[in-house]
């Protein structure tokens, strides 16, 4: 993820992010559909980002590209809601993965931006993979066959706030 202001991102960087978030995915659903469709149906879940919600500071190509995902997602279950394929997005917030942890490492103070990372959560912790996985797994099986177009923020009360 590349941070930065709109003038400080540089062109390569804005390419980067929008392939890697969004033309990736749109190519491995333009892949997927077919089979999909000769299966009678199925579910494609997206990764988002709350920050495709609500953007942020110094977010100036990564939030742009998770809200591409968003709208992606909502064109994409109104494309192909009729032939009972459904489409919906998870938008996290931080979650601890190696990748963030990475984030939290390399950055001058790991301490403090970790203590930052979690005071903007209400719940007062950040987001486990468990804490996403359970809302895929739903969105994955047939308990979900009527949500289609939906975004889901799991984000330990960051939006609300």
């Amino acid at each position: 993820m590349h941070i930065g202001s709109a003038e400080q991102i540089t062109e390569t960087q804005w390419d980067e992010t929008f392939n890697v978030n969004v033309r990736a995915l749109w190519l491995l659903s333009r892949a997927t559909l077919p089979q999909m469709r000769k299966a009678g149906g199925g579910s494609i879940i997206n990764m988002a980002s709350v920050l495709g919600i609500n953007g942020a500071r110094n977010r100036a190509s990564y939030a742009p590209s998770k809200g591409a995902v968003v709208l992606l997602t909502k064109c994409m279950a109104a494309d192909h809601g009729h032939e009972n394929i459904r489409v919906n997005a998870i938008c996290p917030s931080f979650v601890e993965t190696d990748l963030t942890a990475a984030v939290v490492r390399n950055s001058p103070n790991p301490e403090k931006v970790r203590a930052e990372r979690i005071a903007v959560h209400p719940i007062g912790r950040l987001g486990e993979p468990k804490d996403v996985a359970g809302l895929a797994v739903y969105l994955a099986s047939d308990e979900s066959s009527w949500v289609t177009g939906a975004v889901f923020p799991v984000d330990g009360g960051y939006l609300a706030v």
